[in-house]
């Protein structure tokens, strides 16, 4: 056998076993991503889901933590914006969302929604009781209402005004009866209402009661409570994975029937702020 006949054979046998290799390399990470499970956080919920030293934490983290640990399923975190959180599930660019996520028509046509894990968060007004002191829905004319980007509240809060008869247009800002005040997050939104940037902050009383406790121990504050607006949270899933829904609700139920469920929600008890 010649020298290049050599090499010819050399190179040959090179490039198949580097084939090979690429080949049983994809089939592996394939079988790996069957059971990666990506789950996209909407880390601005506390004490759901929130930052806290570089890190996500909360109770909905530890949710998630102990499904797919009796699940035997493999998972990262990757934090995001809540809408894009909806986008991704439908185009499973993620397969699983957490992070206070509320049902509606709009989101349910994108993805698939778990039983709730916890019913009924109130949607209230926080205020500091030095500067206002909310009675009725009538005295938030000519007020500053402070706000997250969060859609949900967005369009409750405009339901809640037309209820009090109160004006709101986001396109006459003259003919307002009240003014919107858009903070980036809870916590930045709470930090705002301390420095009176605003008279009221609406949220849900999880989040109220989570921030007084670790922002505002020495200031005062007063809660008007919106009981017939509650928020129900649940675990979103993309509409191509049935399989892992009815995993997760059954998994959910099962935590409700042992306990698991009601000590996770009490963060006093089974997460430390």
């Amino acid at each position: 056998m010649n020298t290049k006949k050599l090499w010819a054979l050399l190179i040959l046998i090179f490039n198949s076993t580097l084939l090979i290799f690429i080949f049983f390399a994809i089939k592996n990470n394939k079988q790996k991503s069957k059971n990666y499970i990506r789950v996209g956080v909407y880390a601005d919920a506390p004490p759901f889901a929130y930052m806290r030293e570089g890190k996500v934490v909360g109770i909905e983290i530890e949710i998630i933590k102990e499904i797919f640990k009796r699940l035997n399923k493999n998972y990262k975190l990757q934090c995001m914006p809540i809408q894009s959180i909806f986008s991704s599930l439908k185009y499973s660019t993620i397969d699983v969302g957490i992070g206070s996520l509320e049902s509606t028509p709009k989101r349910s046509r994108r993805c698939l929604f778990s039983i709730p894990h916890f019913k009924g968060d109130s949607f209230v007004f926080l205020s500091k009781t030095s500067n206002f002191q909310m009675k009725s829905l009538e005295n938030l004319k000519n007020k500053t209402i402070i706000i997250t980007e969060n859609n949900t509240i967005i369009s409750k809060i405009h339901t809640l005004l037309k209820k009090a008869g109160l004006r709101y247009d986001e396109t006459i800002s003259d003919e307002n009866d009240i003014n919107l005040l858009r903070i980036l997050n809870q916590k930045l939104g709470f930090v705002a209402l301390s420095n009176n940037y605003g008279d009221a902050f609406i949220l849900v009383k999880s989040t109220a009661d989570f921030l007084i406790n670790k922002y505002g121990k020495n200031k005062i504050f007063s809660l008007y409570s919106i009981d017939e607006i509650t928020a129900n949270y649940h675990i979103c899933v993309s509409k191509k994975n049935q399989k892992l829904i009815d995993q997760i609700n059954k998994t959910l139920e099962d935590m409700k029937k042992d306990g698991t469920l009601k000590i996770l929600h009490d963060h006093t008890k089974g997460f430390k702020q």
